[in-house]
């Protein structure tokens, strides 16, 4: 009789409680590949050992990651990756870090597939893991990689379109696929993939690194880069994800959504972090997203961490992460003597600005071209947000870009603001026939960046 009592009771206060019964998934996405985007992956695998501490079983962590650092030729520490400079083994986030889907199956695509539960899609792809979530379950995603005015990059494939994000988590949401989600984004400009894009209508938070016209930045770069003394030459975190990373390892499962935002957008300096939709899912505690191990805080901290309430001195911002990482490496050499290494890296030096100047040269003579206007104004000008406001004009040229143009790299990905803003310009002052115009003027430029 007291077994049956105590089992009813219990059934009654996981009725009551509601948030108990939800079973809870966690998508992790590192959007890129590259030795100078290391970042990216240290913070997914950082992410993905915090949910994985706190009881998020394997079987419904789904992690994106391209998978080339760790054993990289350049990291000094074959199979391991570090978030943070560290001077022992302790800070390892790669081990055990899941790989679902990797190399050329980290697309936009195979993303928006996981996240609708297409397993047919995903039936030979990867390990074919997708969202299996119900009506009851809570879903954190997190996704840290470049990104640019209503897109988000991805290491191959076409661009993460805001529209396209939109129709996925509508989806989602009609297929009553969950009770709650909570959304992060690290990437350039992420505040667009939201702003004018989702209400509060469709139970989601979201906060972003940065608003919808600034670029996020790099942390634990060159100088600060060092593992047990030893430079990397690369950046280990992102401003903003280290830091709700580190507020997270801290603080523990208990701690509230918003006291983690507050701390965060303080802590960050560099860039607006933001919050969109609904707000009122920011007063739950983290533990309903990340994981509540035996309903208590589970510890979390890999390593002591040493990162101050200030910004360090290594932030930089994204889009300069090449260019400052090559330019280190050319200090290192030089004060070294090592002449052959000091050469080689001028020239990787030289390379990589004649290549920001290229695309500076391409996009101003095509908005000149499609304009007249020889100021060339909209090559800063904000570009209107919105997953209603680009359409198929800003989808054909990006893809243009891609496969005929030499593509966008971390650099130049600022200047899809510009293809937005000539989209606008051409469909408000010639009926609408802004694609044949801009492809006509942009046809012989990438002609000449071929030749």
């Amino acid at each position: 009789m007291i077994r049956l009592i105590c089992s009813a009771l219990c059934i009654l206060l996981l009725i009551q409680t509601g948030h108990v019964l939800a079973e809870q998934w966690a998508v992790i996405v590192a959007g890129s590949n590259g030795w100078y985007n290391y970042r990216h992956q240290a913070d997914a695998c950082h992410a993905y050992q915090i949910v994985s501490r706190n009881g998020i079983p394997a079987e419904r962590i789904i992690v994106m990651q391209y998978d080339d650092i760790a054993n990289h030729s350049q990291n000094p520490f074959p199979g391991q990756i570090f978030n943070e400079p560290a001077s022992n083994k302790a800070g390892d986030v790669y081990s055990g870090c899941q790989k679902d889907y990797s190399g050329m199956d980290v697309t936009a695509e195979n993303f928006l597939n996981v996240l609708k539960g297409n397993e047919t899609a995903l039936k030979k792809v990867g390990s074919g893991k997708v969202l299996k979530s119900t009506e009851k379950d809570h879903i954190f995603v997190y996704f840290v990689d470049h990104g640019a005015t209503g897109v988000l990059a991805f290491p191959t494939g076409n661009f993460l379109e805001a529209a396209d994000l939109k129709t996925s988590l509508e989806y989602m949401h009609e297929q009553k696929m969950y009770e709650k989600m909570v959304f992060y984004v690290e990437a350039c400009e992420s505040g667009s993939m939201f702003e004018n894009v989702i209400g509060d209508d469709l139970n989601i938070y979201v906060t972003t690194a940065s608003n919808a016209e600034e670029s996020s930045w790099a942390t634990y770069c060159p100088p600060d880069d060092k593992i047990n003394g030893v430079e990397m030459n690369t950046c280990l975190g992102d401003e903003y994800s280290v830091n709700w990373l580190q507020d997270t390892d801290n603080n523990g499962m208990q701690h509230i959504l918003q006291t983690q935002f507050e701390t965060v957008r303080k802590k960050t300096v560099n860039s607006h972090v933001t919050q969109y939709g609904d707000v009122t899912i920011a007063k739950k505690p983290l533990g309903e997203f990340m994981g509540e191990k035996n309903g208590h805080v589970a510890s979390t901290k890999i390593l002591p961490h040493v990162q101050s309430s200030t910004r360090p001195a290594s932030s930089v911002r994204s889009r300069d992460v090449p260019l400052h990482i090559a330019y280190y490496k050319y200090l290192r050499a030089s004060e070294r003597g090592l002449l052959q290494d000091s050469h080689e890296a001028a020239q990787e030096l030289t390379a990589i600005i004649n290549k920001r100047l290229a695309a500076d040269n391409l996009f101003l003579q095509l908005t000149r071209a499609v304009t007249g206007d020889q100021s060339a104004s909209l090559m800063h000008s904000p570009a209107p947000v919105g997953a209603d406001q680009c359409g198929a004009c800003c989808t054909e040229v990006h893809k243009f870009m891609m496969d005929r143009c030499g593509g966008f790299d971390d650099y130049s990905m600022q200047y899809v603001k510009v293809i937005r803003n000539l989209c606008h310009h051409v469909s408000r002052t010639q009926n609408a026939v802004a694609l044949n115009v801009i492809m006509g003027s942009l046809e012989p430029l990438c002609q000449a960046r071929r030749a």
